[in-house]
């Protein structure tokens, strides 16, 4: 092979050596894109988790905060019917 000919195959094959480094570079921008777009969902979820946690949490103390009352609390209804019960208690001793 004669000198021109094996310039020509150098040079050809830095071509495509040239074609192939662009062709990674941009493959490469495409992949940091996707990664930054990923991050952001990633980063979105978890935001959305922690608030439903709180959520969750926040629904689950009310909740045992209004158990709580409903057994403690004696409301006036409970005081009438224990009235009217001592009484006709009372009326039924007293007959």
């Amino acid at each position: 092979m004669d000198e021109k000919a094996m310039e020509a195959i150098i040079l050809e094959s830095l071509k495509e050596i040239q074609r192939n480094q662009q062709d990674i570079q941009k493959d490469q921008r495409d992949i940091l894109v996707r990664l930054g777009k990923m991050e952001t969902m990633i980063h979105e979820r978890t935001d959305d988790t922690k608030e439903l946690r709180n959520m969750i949490k926040s629904h689950e103390d009310r909740i045992a905060e209004l158990e709580s009352h409903k057994y403690s609390n004696i409301g006036a209804r409970e005081i009438v019917a224990f009235i009217v019960m001592a009484g006709l208690a009372l009326w039924g001793v007293l007959k």
